[in-house]
């Protein structure tokens, strides 16, 4: 009877502890989990950042160029080129397609910008196109078959994935894997799934 009792305690005993034991491997594996998709989502916004740095820096050669070659030899010597200027030569370069009375909410930003803006008017920029105006060294490849430039910035770009005539679009986060610049204040952005990121140039 002795034996049989201490033998019923033992099988309890080992049963608790393999319990205990279980959620503590299942505590670590969900966390691992979720530490996963925090590193993954992490990465994502650092690899999205520097393409927009990296855009920030190709705009102001853009501006260089423009200033160089167009605005010096008409007798400006500002050393500037303004918003607004920069606007116009993005749309008559095909580079950049307009759209106004764009809001753009704080909340739908990564990291949350600081304020909302409202009735906006920005461009939807082709970075094929603005490629195409650079002959950007690092980005630009040629297709050796049509010897047509192609797709330069790495994340994507789906420029003919919405009617860029379309009325209906008044917030920047129902366009989709684009990138985008403010005519008034250049700050650039980046839009996928209803998340925008942002880099101001100014």
């Amino acid at each position: 009877m002795k034996n049989f009792k201490n033998s019923h305690g033992i099988t309890i005993i080992a049963l608790t502890v393999t319990i205990v034991i279980m959620l503590i491997l299942s505590s670590i594996i969900i966390t691992s989990f979720n530490t996963g998709d925090n590193s993954i989502e992490r990465a994502n916004d650092s690899k999205i950042y520097t393409e927009l740095k990296q855009m920030k820096e190709e705009l102001e050669q853009y501006k260089v160029n423009l200033y160089t070659n167009s605005q010096l030899r008409a007798g400006n010597f500002s050393g500037e080129i303004t918003s607004e200027q920069l606007s116009i030569y993005l749309k008559t370069d095909g580079i950049a397609t307009e759209f106004s009375n764009i809001d753009i909410n704080k909340n739908d930003t990564v990291g949350n910008a600081n304020n909302d803006k409202t009735n906006r008017t920005i461009g939807i920029i082709n970075t094929t196109n603005f490629a195409q105006k650079l002959r950007l060294k690092n980005n630009v490849t040629e297709n050796s078959e049509s010897g047509n430039i192609e797709a330069v910035i790495p994340i994507g770009n789906n420029f003919n994935s919405y009617n860029p005539t379309s009325s209906s679009i008044n917030n920047l986060k129902q366009f989709d894997d684009v990138f985008a610049i403010d005519f008034g204040d250049e700050t650039l952005y980046y839009v996928k799934d209803g998340r925008i990121w942002l880099v101001e140039t100014n």
